[in-house]
């Protein structure tokens, strides 16, 4: 009678075990140039296969090779014409496969989640869980411990269908950074002083065909127009809208970060008059003197760069950049806006 028992156990749990093993055939690493960087999947949909990733895995690099989990003799190379979502980090391309995972639709608060990736891209696929705690209109922020080298990795609901793709985590801000210590002080005691991890949908992500000698090629131009996105926002307007400035006994700033400071300003190029935009230590009541200035003349020059981001995304074929350049200079007449209302204070 045992002997029976286990044999009709056996066969209730084989379909498990197969489908079990057959997950680990749909995961992938993703090698950049002969070196591990990221995560890659097998998703069948609509009786046609993709091997899945993230856009930033595999863009601006000559060879991308996806690594089979558990076979490194399964590998497959971008092929020449791809497909770009328009509205998500998230590349696809067909491959001869008759499975993979399967595509599931939007997930709801506590789900419950896991995600598989290339974990610090070890060449080791991991598997963790968690929930999801955040929905967007864009991302899903899930529980699962994502770290750089999961990106492009699948996150699937209890039914083992793709809900998202893991793509970006947020490092909780410090005293250190750009932001005020009230808004420092606001995180205490909430879980955003710890790390938040994101996956975006693919359910609804648009797809858009390209070539990939033009892909890599728009992603490096990109790329370029982004360091002049992030060197305006970064060094200099991200300092007068956020930045802390009285550092107590009114000194304003210390010497060591103002030649800092002044340093990576002068890199950008950016002129005050006949000078540069030169901050400098000293009393509380002499910066503000000069601060109305600083703030007018940077507004003039966030719409400047603003107006180049527009005129180059003009050229763009990938919609993604096109309407990423567009969102960023967007980005740039709000803080433009921003430092005159604060001039004005």
């Amino acid at each position: 009678m045992l002997r029976l028992l286990l044999s009709i156990l056996a066969l209730w749990l084989l379909p498990f075990l197969g489908f079990a093993e057959a997950l680990d055939g749909y995961l992938f690493t993703v090698q950049r140039e002969g070196e591990e960087a990221g995560s890659g999947f097998l998703l069948h949909d609509r009786g046609k296969s993709w091997l899945v990733s993230n856009r930033h895995v595999v863009e601006g690099n000559e060879k991308v090779v996806f690594v089979g989990m558990t076979d490194a003799s399964r590998t497959y190379e971008l092929q020449e014409r791809i497909q770009v979502a328009t509205n998500r980090d998230a590349v696809r391309f067909r491959v001869d496969e008759p499975e993979g995972f399967a595509l599931g639709g939007d997930c709801s608060f506590d789900d419950e989640v896991f995600a598989f990736g290339n974990s610090d891209g070890k060449g080791v696929v991991t598997k963790s869980a968690g929930k999801v705690i955040g929905k967007g209109r864009g991302e899903i922020e899930v529980t699962c411990e994502i770290i750089p080298g999961n990106s492009g990795g699948p996150v699937v609901n209890s039914e083992d269908k793709v809900i998202g793709l893991a793509t970006f985590i947020i490092v909780p801000p410090n005293e250190h950074g750009t932001q005020r210590l009230s808004n420092l002080k606001m995180f205490e005691g909430t879980r955003y002083e710890e790390t938040r991890r994101f996956a975006v949908p693919l359910h609804d992500a648009k797809w858009q065909e390209v070539e990939l000698a033009t892909f890599q090629s728009e992603a490096v131009d990109a790329a370029a127009l982004y360091g002049q996105y992030d060197q305006f926002y970064g060094m200099t307007a991200g300092v007068f809208l956020h930045y802390r400035l009285s550092e107590g006994d009114g000194e304003v700033l210390s010497r060591s970060w103002v030649r800092s400071y002044n340093r990576k300003l002068g890199k950008c190029g950016y002129r005050y008059g006949s000078g540069r935009f030169v901050v400098r230590s000293g009393k509380q009541d002499s910066l503000e003197r000069a601060l109305q200035g600083w703030q007018e003349d940077l507004s003039e020059a966030a719409l400047e760069v603003s107006k180049t981001l527009r005129k180059e995304a003009e050229d763009f074929t990938v919609k993604y950049y096109q309407l990423d350049l567009l969102e960023r200079a967007d980005d740039l007449e709000e803080v433009a806006k921003q430092l005159l209302e604060h001039a004005a204070d």
